[in-house]
C-alpha cells in the first residue's frame, strides 16, 4: 500500500492511489481469466474446426446415456440437437441466464483447466432440469421453449446445483 500523510489520506490522495493500482492488477486478471476461457472455447470460432458441431454430438451421445426418455423424445419430435444447442456453445450459455448467474457459471470454467469439454456437461444438465416439460411438448413447442429458456427466474444457487450435477456427470 502507499503511506501518506494523514492530510494525504484524508484528502482521497492514498486511496485513489490504492485504487488505481486494484485497477491495474484486476484488469490483468480478468484479461488472463478471459483469455484463458477463449482459448478453450477456440475450436467453436475457428472457421476448419469441428468445434460445435463435435460438442453437438457430444451433448446428443450424454444425453443418450442419461436422460433415455428425453431422448426418446427429442428424436421422436426430430428435433436436431444443433436447432437449440448451437447458441449454448457458441456464446457460453450468456444468452441463457441473467448476468449473476452467466458470472457464476463462468467463475467455475475459469477455474476448470478443460472448461470446453465441462460445458458439454453443463449444457447436459440444463437440458435435463427441463425434462418433465420438454417431454409434454411437440416439436415446434421444444423449439421455442429451448431457444428461450425459462431461467429469468434462476439464482446462483440453482447454477451451483447445475455445475455440481454436471461434475458428477464428467467425472
Amino acid at each position: 500500500a502507499t503511506g501518506g500523510s494523514r492530510d494525504d489520506i484524508v484528502s482521497g490522495k492514498v486511496m485513489e492511489s490504492v485504487s488505481r493500482e486494484l485497477l491495474r492488477q484486476v484488469e490483468a486478471d480478468s484479461y488472463h481469466c478471459l483469455t484463458n476461457m477463449l482459448d478453450n472455447a477456440q475450436d467453436n470460432y475457428v472457421m476448419d474446426s469441428k468445434g460445435i458441431q463435435e460438442k453437438v454430438f457430444v451433448l446428443k451421445r450424454i444425453i443418450e446415456r442419461l436422460d433415455t426418455k428425453l431422448y426418446a423424445h427429442l428424436e421422436a419430435m426430430e428435433v436436431e440437437f444443433l436447432q437449440f444447442s448451437f447458441r449454448w456453445f457458441n456464446c457460453l450459455l450468456m444468452r441463457e441466464f441473467s448476468l449473476p448467474c452467466t458470472l457464476r457459471l463462468w467463475d467455475t470454467y475459469v477455474a476448470e483447466s478443460k472448461f470446453a469439454s465441462f460445458h458439454v456437461y453443463v449444457c447436459a444438465a440444463v437440458l435435463v432440469d427441463f425434462t418433465n416439460e420438454l417431454q409434454s411438448m411437440d416439436f415446434p413447442e421444444m423449439i421455442t421453449f429451448l431457444q428461450n429458456l425459462p431461467t429469468d427466474e434462476w439464482d446462483e444457487a440453482k447454477i451451483d446445483l447445475i455445475v455440481a450435477q454436471a461434475y458428477s456427470w464428467c467425472q
